[in-house]
């Protein structure tokens, strides 16, 4: 018989048999072995047409269209040619058609450091700035007088005070005025989120039986992250698996050991496996959105302090006054969006219980200096739920090899609760580092001219640079819980080295060439300064150990050892 017949004979009869395995399978085991045969046969046929515009595009499916995880794919198209493909999946509607107001639509604070990560896509900043307010300026309202403890810097740009959802529809409006929002090398998903993630074969599930194939998943998705979930339950199924078994399958042992470390060359820090922690904050609030009051200056953030009515009975005891306060931050049309908070052991029971009438007339009352609102804003307070803040530890930010290729961002890998005021700005340094690296990968023609991408290395460079700013930002957050007497002498250390910092030459020499930098105050040094947290968190160590060594110390256990 004729070579080539036996070839075609033999062909069909494995053709046979594996169709005879994959329709015994179950719905979903067939599923996945679907995808994953198209995955192998993507990657035979880009090998084979290396060079060719047949080549399928590599596929980055970025989980939450928020903030974060369109600014990252700003850089990723940016930086990559059309061998990269994007696929966005958000879980809310689309910003640039969505006029609803909710309790999660205040503004934030882009200050040197998001204006520095959103300059880096060329004219992106021009229209990110055109919704926003500039302003630097903060006051604090306390006991009937106004204190102002930040003002603009001649030498630094001032921050951007811009809404979330209106931040979200310049980045959005941008990715589709460039790129297209489907069909092309984008595709923008609203109202779609993945209800799983299987990261071993790169797949995220969506409703109606729909799915999605990439070889990177980011999780951008905040801090109820389902990236993050699926490569905790990933972990745990390896670990228990490894336990059951007693051994690994060959040469699968060093692998796994290697992928389920991180190790940074500036910490020497080694954690021997990918963990998560968080827990919640003790503060409570819901969102006023309202006209900036006559009695504020209208381009500055103002914290005041006053009582939010009365609280609930303790053991017979009367009802006390419930301190609380109001943080307001005006906007660029006039209005201010004003975060009404109070600590969740003593809730504003009267407050939250109250018509639109009497919630405006506690307001009025507790807070002279804001004066009274609409109740056509209270009626939209009283009907929010209360929001919380949680605090995000990862020992890496990235999913082990041997569990699948997908790394976090933002507050899906470091949220600190916004208590610092860098959530959006450290997320948007994530992206612009993920740029920057993709930059290196050009540059060392490790991308390009038909190479793919290795996402794996990317990952890897990515988490070990990017792990120790996530991990310095929740170091900073535990100086704000200084026990006494620490606090008192943290106080009066700050203090001390801002005077010293103004005398021309003790300053300079105290200090150095950059006295006004690092005589001023932490928060001081992570809004208007483009020092990295990682530096401004070793120049607090000593104070960082005392919050840690804090009886019912509240951080992340793990923080301990990254310092």
């Amino acid at each position: 018989m004729p070579r080539f017949l036996v070839a075609l004979l033999f062909s069909c009869c494995l053709c046979l048999s594996g169709a005879a395995a994959f329709l015994q399978a179950k719905p979903r085991e067939r599923s996945i072995r679907g995808i994953s045969s198209r995955r192998r046969f993507s990657s035979v046929l880009a090998g084979q047409r290396q060079g060719t515009s047949l080549a399928p595009p590599q596929k980055v499916a970025i989980v939450g269209g928020g903030p974060a995880g369109l600014l990252l794919a700003h850089y990723i198209l940016d930086k990559t040619d059309n061998s990269v493909a994007v696929s966005i999946f958000e879980r809310g509607p689309d910003p640039r058609k969505d006029d609803s107001i909710s309790g999660r639509q205040y503004s934030l604070g882009l200050n040197v450091r998001g204006r520095a990560a959103i300059s880096g896509i060329e004219d992106l900043w021009k229209a990110v700035a055109k919704e926003g307010l500039e302003s630097d300026n903060f006051l604090l309202h306390v006991f009937g007088r106004k204190f102002r403890l930040r003002s603009q810097k001649a030498d630094v740009p001032p921050s951007l005070l811009i809404g979330r959802k209106a931040l979200c529809k310049a980045l959005a409006t941008e990715l589709v005025r460039k790129y297209g929002q489907r069909g092309g090398r984008l595709d923008l998903s609203f109202d779609s989120a993945p209800s799983s993630v299987d990261l071993g074969n790169g797949v995220l599930y969506l409703s109606k039986g729909k799915f999605a194939v990439a070889d990177l998943i980011v999780g951008a998705d905040g801090m109820n992250s389902i990236v993050r979930e699926a490569i905790v339950e990933a972990v745990e199924k390896q670990e228990k698996k490894t336990e059951a078994t007693g051994e690994e399958e060959p040469d699968t042992e060093q692998r796994v050991r290697e992928a389920m470390r991180f190790s940074s060359k500036e910490t020497g820090k080694v954690l021997s496996e990918f963990r998560r922690e968080t827990s919640t904050l003790s503060g409570r609030w819901r969102v006023l959105h309202d006209n900036m009051p006559t009695s504020l200056d209208a381009d500055a953030v103002h914290l005041l302090t006053g009582t939010l009515g009365q609280g609930r009975e303790k053991e017979g005891k009367k009802k006390t006054p419930v301190s609380g306060g109001l943080f307001v931050i005006p906007a660029r049309d006039g209005t201010c969006s004003v975060l009404v908070n109070w600590r969740e052991s003593n809730p504003p029971v009267e407050l939250l219980s109250s018509t639109p009438s009497e919630f405006c007339d506690i307001i009025e009352t507790g807070f002279k200096a804001f004066g009274r609102p609409s109740e056509e804003a209270a009626k939209r307070v009283l009907s929010q739920r209360n929001q919380f803040a949680q605090v995000v530890y990862c020992s890496s930010m990235m999913a082990p090899q041997a569990v699948g290729t997908a790394v976090l961002i933002g507050d899906a890998a470091h949220a600190t609760g916004g208590s610092q005021g860098q959530g959006a700005n450290s997320a948007a340094l994530d992206c612009m580092a993920f740029g920057e690296l993709l930059d290196k990968f050009r540059a060392e023609g490790l991308h390009g001219s038909g190479k793919g991408l290795d996402f794996q290395r990317l990952a890897s460079e990515f988490s070990a640079r990017q792990t120790k700013e996530g991990h310095a930002l929740l170091q900073l957050l535990q100086v704000e819980s200084l026990p006494f007497p620490w606090s008192i002498l943290f106080f009066f250390r700050e203090a001390f080295r801002s005077v010293i910092s103004k005398v021309p030459v003790l300053g300079k020499a105290v200090f150095g060439r950059d006295a006004a930098l690092w005589g001023s105050s932490k928060q001081l040094k992570m809004s208007q300064s483009l020092v990295p947290y990682s530096e401004i968190a070793e120049s607090y160590r000593f104070w960082i150990r005392r919050a840690l060594e804090r009886r019912g110390s509240q951080a992340p256990s793990g923080l301990k050892q990254t310092l």
